[in-house]
Parts: C-alpha cells; sequence; structure tokens
C-alpha cells in the first residue's frame, strides 16, 4: 500500500462513533504538525477531535502513561506526528488492542510497524530530503482536503526544524503570500518573527 492509500484508508476508516486523539512531539515542528493533521481530520469528518497530547521534552516514543491516557479517554483512533513511535514495537502493539494508528514521522527507521491496524509513514518512504513533520502532514493532507489556510504552520515548523534551505522555494510562497520577503538569515526575517509565538507557546 502506497502512502497516499493508506491515508485515505485511515480517514475513511473513522466512523461516528470513533474516538480521535493525536499525540505530537514537544518541539515546535511536533506542535505544528498536529495541529495540521488535527484540522485536516476535523474538516474531514466535520467534528473535533477528542484528545491532543504531547510528548515529554526528550520522548518520542508511546508511553505506559500515555497509553493509560489513551484508554481513560476511549480513543480509538490514534494520530502520531514527529514521534519515532517505531522505536517501541511493543508499546505500539498495545495501543493496537484498542486503536488504529496513524504516523508521520521524518526521523530514523527502526522497525516498519505497518500492519492492518498501523498506516505508517515515514519520509524515507517519500523523499531522501530531509522532510519536517509538519511540511508532510501539510503536503499529504492537501492532497484531500483544503488545508491551504495552513501553510504558514508548515512554513513555521519547517524553518524552526532547520530546513530552510531544503524548502526554500516552499517558504519564501508561503512568506511572499503573507506580503513578506526573506533576505538573510531566515530566523532573523521579519517573516519568522511573526511566527516565534509558536515556539514561546510550545515552551510555555
Amino acid at each position: 500500500m502506497d502512502v497516499m492509500s493508506g491515508l485515505i484508508k485511515f480517514v475513511r476508516s473513522i466512523k461516528s462513533g470513533d474516538r480521535v486523539a493525536v499525540y505530537h512531539h514537544t518541539d515546535t515542528d511536533g506542535l505544528c504538525s498536529s495541529v495540521i493533521a488535527a484540522k485536516a481530520i476535523e474538516r474531514l469528518i466535520g467534528r473535533k477531535i477528542n484528545l491532543q497530547l504531547v510528548s515529554g521534552q526528550n520522548v518520542i516514543i508511546i508511553t505506559p502513561a500515555i497509553i493509560r491516557k489513551l484508554k481513560s479517554a476511549r480513543i480509538t483512533k490514534l494520530i502520531c506526528t514527529d514521534l519515532c513511535i517505531d522505536e517501541n514495537p511493543i508499546t505500539v502493539k498495545e495501543v493496537e488492542k484498542f486503536a488504529d494508528i496513524l504516523v508521520i514521522d521524518h526521523h530514523k527507521l527502526y522497525h516498519n510497524i505497518s500492519s492492518p491496524k498501523t498506516v505508517f509513514i515515514k519520509s524515507v518512504m517519500i523523499t531522501s530530503a530531509y522532510y519536517p513533520a509538519s511540511k508532510m502532514a501539510y503536503d499529504l493532507f492537501l492532497r484531500i482536503v483544503n488545508i491551504s489556510d495552513l501553510d504558514w504552520l508548515a512554513a513555521a515548523g519547517t524553518i524552526a526544524d532547520g530546513a530552510y534551505k531544503e524548502w526554500r522555494n516552499f517558504v519564501d510562497a508561503i512568506a511572499k503570500k503573507y506580503g513578506y520577503v526573506i533576505k538573510g538569515d531566515v530566523i532573523y526575517s521579519e517573516f519568522y518573527s511573526k511566527l516565534e509565538g509558536i515556539s514561546f507557546a510550545e515552551n510555555l
């Protein structure tokens, strides 16, 4: 199954009685990718997701504490962004006992956790370029739902994750859309200064 087929299958499998959670990494790329994924899902299913969870500072797997929170909230669909949950397949299998999983991540591939219960999307399946989770989530969901108004989140995550050089044309086009021209170091650009509140919110 290719990347888009898996994503579409996951989205179409969400029924009215399902309870959806998004679990994401604590950094800016993780936060931006989670919001993109959550908003895309909400627009596709016509309602709010049920739960949003953030990992610990140095945590990129599904932990027993997260499993307890998912069970407590009776989650049946879990979306993980910017998290290397394949580093610990055992906890993935624990979640599969009560929920289907969608993974959108750009970290190192440890184990292929694709299964009838898990749609597993790693950046290496798409490109050899450094591909932040925020841009990946944006590009993937944009093909099935209109989230073009969230492009600035994809740009923010891309810049914050140090991938401006790889995706300069993408970021520059978004900056231009909002009336900015990036010159010199993007981190000190007026465009990025408008997005830095995301980093402050994450730290808070």
